[in-house]
């Protein structure tokens, strides 16, 4: 006789999980499905980018090892050298190639079509929209053409290939690099490029700047990747003693691991379907429109989404399977003690040795980090990661620890004003502490790892902020020139320019010369020799050492035989006349072959800043992700905590004739918790802050905001909980019904 309906249907239909576990298990297969595959359409970006990197990597002459060599070698093709060039309006960083053709047919960098005769560029769609407001056809050449997609790693990527109108012997010999073709190896593929990229001098323009893959798949793992695990563990735990029981049942009636098994599994059936249905609708849209991430301005191709498929799929396959063997391995639990009624529980201990490691790991973090802040040395930043997940990991027994304890204070003044709610809320918390503890616990872990994450933030948006400070106080006042090869050579044309184009302004000529005493800074002045330097940049520009004011002639009479120190131009305006960047610009571009970087000063300390910044932007990005999805669990268990709550006091609240007691009762066990996380998270996170930016009242003007955020969040899941018990007791005394008692 068969004693199961045939299919999986059938099945869920006997087996039909309670309609909150349902919607919990759903939830957490979509947020995992979504998760993974977001891990996935990472992975196939950077191999996107990866590859279109690599088809426009130059490769070398391989009979040429510099480019006078490479010029008289017949497989020379092309000379090319990397450069970059700061817009004036916009804070974006281009990066500019130039190319100069040594025989006919060389090979075009993909994107552009056809060769640029000289004086001729190709610039990126993020640059051509930006080449009236620029001027950039007067800088870098008549404008004609555009990179087509194949050509370019990003969508917002600022990239042009230039070739001047003439290319001077010494840069074509010293500068210049040679090549064959396109398409280099070692760059760009799955294996190489994607785990390469961001590495110190791999990759071509912006692609240098990305951060490597397994350091941006790290940061999403352990913030959004981690949330997702533990809320996929909450969702387990929902309704995990009463499959139990049906499992110890179906084994004492002698069914088989396998009927068991399909038991089980067609509880999960249909949430798993409906998640896959979702999240397939999801993937699929991105396949066909693409993805751009809201607020970050920035996304995913379609045509890397598309070669990415099978990854993302596979990804979301395989967190689905490690869900359901953990779904089934939990449920398929046969107790050892068959004698017993139901299956054995054991409740959570709560070590003080592992108590008293947490509560001691705290401090030592503190302390360690106060130090890593005053000597930036990596070795304890190491020591302080370390003390940090001694701190993580062993917070569940502290907050168990002091839970345990706190109960029974409560109780015992419960006792003593005859509350009984506050009596069987704090004895309740004490003989079902598991799910009370993962609430704490997870309020907790948010406080403490958001707030740390928060402060790196902060401290990255400091250090941006000194360096657009210091930007901003001489962007109108100085143009720094940084020569490349042929100084010697190119200032005897762009000198006399650049007194042509800034009338009154001082050009000063700085370098540092080195010998056996030492290393000396030397400048030298054009134009007025009388004119005096601002305080303010002599400080900036000398570094607060005193400076050896030399004739001109003895910098310009210097060569690269002599080895010198690299010379930098720099134009002072005097005060009163606004420094006009974009003429100095186009007059370096006309002097200049590749045009010498030229910004103002500390552009570089601003980039490097906004580069920081931005990859901290990330790293934010994901633990807001990561903390919608950890108070998506948090809400999940106070849900859960209310309906059994509510399941177990039902018939006290209908004999008593009141819900007074019940609502009580779920107030006490769900404000203990809390309130505790919050004071063990609370403190933790602001001493910890107070380390990482060395001052108690800085860390407090960012953290309360931060901790009043996540207070307000678990308020309203608190508050939204509390209705629920209020109106379930309600719904309790109107449709249960008691016989009436006679004496």
């Amino acid at each position: 006789m068969r004693r199961f309906p045939s299919g999986a249907s059938g099945l869920g239909y006997l087996a039909r999980p309670p309609r909150f576990v349902s919607v919990t298990l759903f939830l957490a297969l979509l947020i995992l499905g979504l998760v993974s595959a977001g891990l996935g359409t990472m992975y196939a970006t950077y191999s996107g980018i990866g590859e279109r990197d690599a088809a426009r990597t130059p490769v070398l002459a391989a009979d040429a090892p510099d480019a006078s060599d490479a010029a008289e070698g017949e497989s020379a093709a092309f000379l090319y050298r990397e450069v970059h060039d700061s817009m004036v309006d916009t804070p974006l960083d281009a990066t500019l190639i130039y190319l100069w053709p040594l025989a006919e047919g060389a090979p075009l960098p993909p994107g552009v079509t056809q060769w640029p005769a000289p004086g001729e560029a190709v610039l990126s769609p993020a640059l051509r929209e930006l080449a009236a407001e620029e001027g950039l056809d007067s800088r870098y050449g008549q404008v004609v053409g555009t990179i087509g997609r194949e050509g370019l790693a990003t969508e917002n990527e600022a990239l042009a290939y230039v070739v001047p109108r003439a290319m001077p012997e010494e840069v074509r010999e010293n500068f210049m690099t040679a090549g064959v073709g396109y398409g280099a190896e070692g760059y760009g593929t799955a294996a190489h490029g994607a785990e390469g990229h961001g590495a110190e001098g791999v990759g071509t323009g912006e692609v240098i700047e990305m951060a490597p893959l397994p350091l941006a798949t790290a940061a999403y793992a352990l913030t959004v990747g981690v949330a997702a695990a533990i809320l996929g563990a909450i969702a387990v735990a929902q309704g995990r003693e009463g499959r139990q029981r049906q499992n110890m049942l179906l084994f004492t009636l002698g069914y088989s691991w396998r009927e068991r098994l399909r038991w089980m599994a067609a509880q999960v059936w249909w949430p798993l379907l409906g998640a896959i249905a979702f999240s397939g609708v999801a993937v699929a849209l991105t396949a066909i429109w693409g993805l751009r991430l809201p607020g970050m301005g920035t996304g995913a191709w379609v045509v890397d989404i598309r070669a990415g498929l099978p990854v993302i799929l596979g990804a979301m396959l395989c967190s689905w399977l490690v869900f359901l063997i953990y779904y089934l391995r939990s449920s398929l639990v046969v107790p050892k003690n068959l004698a017993a009624n139901r299956p054995r529980v054991r409740e959570r201990e709560f070590s003080p040795r592992r108590a008293l490691a947490c509560f001691l790991a705290a401090p030592v973090a503190v302390g360690v980090l106060v130090a890593v802040q005053r000597t930036g040395s990596q070795l304890l930043f190491f020591v302080y990661l370390a003390a940090l997940l001694v701190v993580v990991f062993t917070l569940f027994a502290l907050v168990g620890y002091l839970m345990l304890r706190v109960s029974v204070v409560v109780r015992e003044r419960g006792e003593r004003r005859r509350s009984p709610a506050v009596i069987v809320g704090a004895a309740g918390i004490v003989h079902g502490i598991r799910p009370v503890a993962v609430l704490g616990v997870s309020v907790a872990a948010c406080l403490l790892v958001g707030t740390q994450v928060q402060g790196f933030l902060v401290s990255w948006a400091e250090s941006s902020r000194e360096a657009r400070a210091a930007h901003e106080e001489f962007r109108d006042s100085v143009v720094e020139i940084a020569p490349q090869m042929g100084f010697y050579q190119g200032s005897e044309a762009l000198l006399p320019e650049l007194s042509r184009q800034a009338p009154g302004a001082t050009i000063v000529l700085t370098q540092t010369v080195c010998g056996e005493s030492g290393c000396v800074p030397r400048y030298a002045t054009l134009g007025h020799d009388d004119a005096p330097i601002g305080e303010a940049y002599r400080h900036y520009l000398f570094g607060g050492r005193e400076a050896q004011r030399v004739p001109l002639d003895e910098v310009l009479a210097g060569g690269i035989e002599q080895d010198l120190g690299e010379v930098m131009i720099s134009v002072v305006y005097p005060e009163g006349q606004s420094a006009d960047l974009r003429g100095i610009k186009e007059a370096v571009a006309g002097n200049t072959v590749p045009m010498w970087r030229t910004w103002s000063p500390a552009t570089s300390d601003y980039y490097g800043a906004s580069m920081g910044a931005r990859q901290a932007a990330w790293v934010g990005y994901f633990s807001l992700v990561a903390l919608a999805i950890m108070l998506c669990g948090i809400f999940i268990v106070l849900l859960a905590d209310v309906s059994a709550t509510m399941r177990r006091m039902g018939p006290l609240v209908v004999l008593s004739d009141s819900g007074r007691v019940l609502r009580g009762v779920a107030l006490v066990r769900l404000g203990v918790p809390v309130l505790l996380g919050f004071v063990v998270g609370g403190g933790m996170a602001l001493m910890l802050s107070s380390a990482l930016a060395l001052s108690f009242g800085s860390s407090a003007s960012y953290a309360l905001p931060f901790l009043l955020l996540c207070a307000a969040a678990v308020g309203m899941g608190l508050a939204v909980a509390t209705a629920v018990s209020f109106f379930r007791a309600r719904m309790m005394m109107n449709e249960w019904k008691v016989g009436t008692w006679t004496s």
